[in-house]
């Protein structure tokens, strides 16, 4: 059909600027679709499969008394014919009897395209049956013809269609094999970013040494909602008998929020001289985000030390969902988290809380998924359901509280989850070693 008519335009690319994510095009050639078949300078050329030589005889008249466009038509007799002229390159559509000394029937459709599959097929025939007429259309026939019923209009109208459709399938596949192809590219991104953002999480096995030092087990579950997300949990060495743990919650999903995470966790150690003090911590931090994020992003934030010596937990925090301190047969406390996220201003103000923690205490740290996820009903989990369900878990044995938790919590929510979650629990169970 002549040369190739292309669009030069693309599949997409993030482009991260100050205040906004971009997808743009990247450079790829996607074939422009167009319903004008007849823009060549030579005769169009037809293969014509009809056993009939008077059938035959009117479709080529008809052709030739076309003012649509030239047509250079071959005639054959028989689907083993057709195939031989079909072995030679150069053929622009197929005028196909389905009633052919050696086929017969909706198969005969199918023998063609077996050896001419890019090729538009005209189907014909002698009855004028709708359901064969759309069953033909439906296994890959571009058009349907009834003979007997043919002018010279209907005919190049026909092939000039078919040849349109054929060109806007071939295209529109083309665009599908290019877009999985890049689907396939940015989902082996995404689970790239996402084992980069698992490995920012504290390794166990650096982690363990500690705990097992300070007498604490350290429970954890973390699972972005889009294979990567804006949660993130991290510990910071307080000291000899102390521990920090960190954790925030980035506004919005996947690919931005992910992008936030990558940037606080490098400004956390970046301030990791001032893990001794939340407050402090905390601010530092604040002021650090706040030019990096766009108008409307933030970071809710927890930040806690557990001091084994002196027996307290001391927490700074800025709107992360009240984490619950339980302490023997007491009731469960939730900790006061009243502040300002991260990144919303240069004023904000975060202030030093502490309560004892002694031996056999337990600290629950969780993002909003948790209270937030609804359930088949539409209703949410909420706060006070978050306590009842964390309270049934509590006197589990160190090691299967989490799970215990989890296992209510999906059993709540058959539908799934669709935020980032985190959680945390922290036990206590001896005094720090020597």
């Amino acid at each position: 059909m002549g040369g190739s008519d292309t669009l030069k335009t693309g599949l997409l690319v993030i482009e991260q600027g100050p205040h906004t994510t971009i997808l743009r095009p990247q450079s790829a050639e996607i074939p422009r679709l167009s319903v004008n078949a007849f823009s060549i300078d030579r005769p169009v050329r037809v293969l014509l499969v009809e056993d009939d030589p008077g059938d035959a005889r009117l479709v080529w008249e008809a052709l030739q008394a076309s003012d649509e466009a030239r047509f250079k038509v071959t005639h054959v007799r028989s689907i083993a014919d057709a195939k031989t002229q079909l072995e030679t390159p150069g053929w622009d559509a197929v005028l196909l009897d389905l009633t052919l000394p050696d086929s017969a029937g909706i198969g005969t459709l199918g023998k063609i395209q077996a050896v001419a599959r890019s090729l538009p097929i005209v189907v014909m025939t002698g009855l004028s049956d709708p359901k064969l007429a759309n069953y033909a259309l439906e296994v890959g026939a571009q058009d349907f013809l009834v003979k007997g019923d043919v002018s010279s209009g209907m005919v190049a109208r026909a092939i000039r269609y078919a040849i349109a459709r054929m060109k806007t399938q071939q295209a529109f596949q083309s665009l599908v094999t290019m877009l999985e192809a890049e689907r396939s590219r940015m989902q082996q991104e995404i689970d790239a970013a996402r084992s980069m953002q698992f490995a920012l999480l504290p390794r166990p096995d650096r982690l363990r040494p500690r705990l097992d030092h300070l007498g604490l087990m350290v429970e954890t579950y973390f699972e972005p909602s889009s294979g990567i997300g804006g949660d993130l949990w991290s510990s910071l060495d307080c000291g000899d008998n102390a521990i920090g743990f960190l954790a925030f919650d980035f506004s919005g999903h996947g690919v931005q929020a992910a992008l936030n995470a990558f940037r606080l966790h490098a400004l956390i150690h970046d301030h990791s001289n001032l893990a001794s003090d939340p407050a402090a911590l905390l601010t530092a931090l604040n002021v650090a985000m706040k030019p990096l994020l766009p108008t409307g992003q933030y970071a809710t934030v927890f930040y806690g030390i557990i001091d084994c010596a002196a027996n307290e937990l001391r927490w700074a925090a800025g709107g992360w969902p009240p984490p619950l301190h339980f302490s023997g047969d007491a009731p469960p406390v939730a900790l006061d988290t009243r502040g300002l996220p991260l990144g919303i201003s240069n004023k904000a103000f975060y202030e030093t809380s502490t309560i004892p923690f002694g031996l056999n205490d337990q600290l629950v740290l969780y993002s909003d998924a948790l209270p937030e996820t609804c359930n088949a009903e539409g209703t949410m989990l909420d706060q006070t359901g978050t306590i009842e369900l964390a309270a049934n878990c509590r006197g589990a044995a160190i090691g299967s509280r989490l799970q215990a938790l989890l296992d209510g919590f999906f059993a709540r929510n058959t539908v799934g989850v669709d935020d980032d979650l985190t959680i945390l629990w922290i036990s206590r169970s001896r005094p720090p070693g020597p």
